[in-house]
């Protein structure tokens, strides 16, 4: 029993299921982070005149 307890569980970042992607938190809030920086850097450019 106690080899039962000692292994760890790791839980995968996402995973899909009938025709759904689960994501998990941290994951999720990864996504966000970093198309949120996309958007600012595209608006910069964007106000600049390079796009």
């Amino acid at each position: 029993m106690e080899a039962q307890n000692d292994r760890k569980v790791q839980k995968k970042a996402f995973f899909h299921a009938e025709g759904v992607t689960y994501f998990d938190k941290s994951t999720e809030r990864t996504i966000f982070f970093v198309l949120t920086v996309i958007m600012l850097v595209c608006g910069v450019f964007a106000k600049l005149g390079i796009f």
